[in-house]
């Protein structure tokens, strides 16, 4: 690899180092890079180059060189000159010269590589383009040889971008007197550098990029460049191409010359675009409006803030609330659909269970009647007996009061009758509390007393005294039994008289009470016991099929389950469960408690 330029500078270094990493993928000691640098900027004139040559010639006598890199036009044009002599037959790849240096020179073919769009016009373009009031063009370029020329496709660009525009140059300058230039000038000026190797005064730089770096803190005027590498070494901008891209390209004709392709049959790639880039600490120092900057820019050294370096994550989680809020509200709105929906049902399923009790005694009239006639009966009876007592001369006061109290007492039984039919008949919220079944069973053979006598039927009762209370809804319950009673009772309609008997049981089970209602009918049809429970299903030619499936809701929305099954004897059984009062209570304890301690 031989660099035109000095190994101290910037650029060079970072073609050096660029270079070196892209051959980083062979295998350690297969390849051998050895880098040479001719310094022309400080060793002018044919004589130094034939001494290099010289140099050149007997240092690498002894060795295989397979390959030479010319980083440069000064490197390139010496080795146009002098290879033959050093270097006989060996293929270049070239870099980093300009596609117009190419364009005048007749290069061997075994002489590759991909010329550069290293131009001064774009830099002008971008100083004028940041700074668009800018009164002044004010080139900062060195005085040595190549530094002149620089200094003078600088100035002709000045003048094809901004005709009119004041330029001035400050080449030929000594290192001071541009210091003390620059410091004079106003932001209404704006410098643009190129390359800068020896001062005025015959002082030698190690590139323009270490010049920069000195004047530009105190320049009074944003200063851009043509090298790359000065961003952010005190230049605002610069458009180029920078040493890594280059060196890569290099890298990658030389990897298929080494691999045995002809340096005359390697398809050169594509010119390598040109990129901006800007030093955004530079462009806040100078107050540019961000809206100036090419939308294609690379800016460096930005300090980010929060939003632009975690916008993505801030979108994604404000989508992610937003989701979970929507979410979060469809499920509230559904929740309180629900809960209303639910509120309905159960309003409806009260209803409907009102309903069905009327419907229910509606069908139990004629006993209700029956059983009303008897103490309206005896009431008429012992009013006139009590009248007759009291016609009696001296009357008879001790019968007539008798009779009295035996018409308060037959009033009571009619007034009882009714108060236990209103209480079937009244629409009420329903209130679970702890019941006796025998109390309830007692209650319910009272209410049924009359529709039994008509319908000619026996029932037994078989519970212990000491069975445990249930919670339930005694209105419920009651329903649900009656209903059950009644059933039994159609259904042993066909059966004889002497026969017809219904028996209630209740027991124990695993802490819970179990509730039986047996008959001596004809049983359930087969087809008919797995449906027996929804609604509309009946064996009677005058039913809605409504009554089991509103006993089948009361009895599951107090925990419990309703079902029924045939007796291989002949007959039905209706069984449900109900759980115990000090079962339901001790929950309750646990609940409150919380979780368990170590009991």
């Amino acid at each position: 690899m031989i660099h035109g330029a000095e190994a101290t500078t910037p650029q060079t270094h970072d073609l050096d180092r660029s270079l070196r990493e892209s051959f980083g993928a062979f295998p350690a000691g297969e390849i051998h890079l050895f880098s040479e640098y001719i310094d022309a900027g400080r060793f002018e004139g044919v004589q130094q180059a034939r001494l290099q040559a010289a140099y050149f010639r007997e240092r690498y006598a002894e060795k295989q060189v397979d390959l030479i890199f010319a980083a440069g036009t000064l490197a390139l044009a010496f080795l146009t000159r002098y290879r033959d002599e050093i270097f006989p037959g060996i293929p270049i790849v070239f870099m980093e010269v300009r596609q117009e240096t190419l364009d005048n020179l007749k290069l061997p073919r075994d002489v590759i590589g991909v010329g550069t769009e290293l131009e001064a016009v774009p830099a002008v373009a971008l100083a004028l383009r940041l700074r668009p009031a800018s009164r002044e063009v004010v080139i900062l370029a060195g005085a040595s040889e190549l530094d002149r020329i620089w200094d003078a496709r600088l100035r002709q660009a000045a003048a094809k971008v901004a005709p009119g525009l004041p330029v001035r140059s400050l080449s030929g300058l000594s290192i001071e007197q541009i210091e003390r230039e620059l410091a004079a000038l106003t932001p209404e000026s704006v410098v643009v550098g190129g390359t800068f190797r020896r001062d005025g005064a015959g002082r030698f730089f190690q590139g323009s990029v270490p010049v920069l770096e000195r004047v530009s803190a105190v320049a009074g005027a944003p200063i851009f460049h043509v090298a790359v590498p000065a961003v952010g070494r005190g230049a605002v901008g610069s458009v180029g191409l920078p040493p890594e891209e280059m060196s890569r390209q290099a890298a990658g004709i030389a990897q298929l010359i080494l691999a045995g392709v002809p340096a005359e049959a390697v398809a050169l790639p594509k010119p390598l675009t040109p990129r901006t880039q800007v030093d955004w600490r530079q462009i806040q120092r100078w107050n540019i409006s961000q809206d100036l900057v090419p939308a294609d820019a690379v800016v460096l050294f930005r300090d980010l803030s929060f939003w632009d370096q975690y916008h993505f994550h801030v979108l994604a989680v404000a989508v992610l609330i937003l989701l979970e809020t929507s979410l979060i509200a469809a499920l509230l709105i559904e929740a309180r659909k629900r809960r209303r929906a639910e509120l309905l049902a159960h309003g409806q399923r009260q209803e409907l269970a009102r309903l069905s009790r009327v419907t229910l005694l509606a069908s139990m009239s004629v006993s209700v009647a029956h059983e009303l006639s008897q103490p309206l009966g005896a009431i008429l009876t012992n009013a006139q007996a009590a009248r007759l007592f009291l016609k009696q001369d001296p009357a008879d006061l001790a019968e007539a009061d008798e009779s009295l109290l035996a018409i308060i007492r037959s009033d009571h039984r009619a007034g009882e009758i009714i108060t236990n039919l209103r209480k079937m008949l009244l629409k009420k919220e329903v209130s679970r509390q702890a019941l006796s079944l025998n109390e309830l069973l007692a209650e319910l053979l009272k209410l049924l007393d009359s529709e039994l006598n008509l319908r000619r039927t026996k029932v037994e009762v078989d519970v212990a005294d000491d069975c445990p209370s249930v919670l339930a809804d005694r209105t419920q319950l009651l329903q649900v039994l009656i209903n059950l009673v009644i059933n039994a009772c159609d259904a042993m309609q066909s059966t004889a008289p002497s026969e017809r008997l219904v028996v209630i049981r209740a027991e124990t089970v695993d802490r819970r009470v179990l509730l039986r209602v047996e008959d001596h009918g004809s049983g359930v049809p087969n087809d008919l016991l797995d449906g027996k429970f929804a609604p509309f299903v009946t064996t009677k030619a005058n039913g809605l099929g409504m009554g089991l499936s509103i006993c089948r809701s009361i009895v599951e929305s107090h925990g419990g389950k309703l079902s029924v099954t045939n007796k291989a004897s002949g007959g039905a059984i209706f069984a449900f469960d109900l759980p115990i009062v000090a079962d339901r209570m001790a929950d309750r304890e646990l609940e409150r408690a919380g979780p368990a301690q170590d009991r």
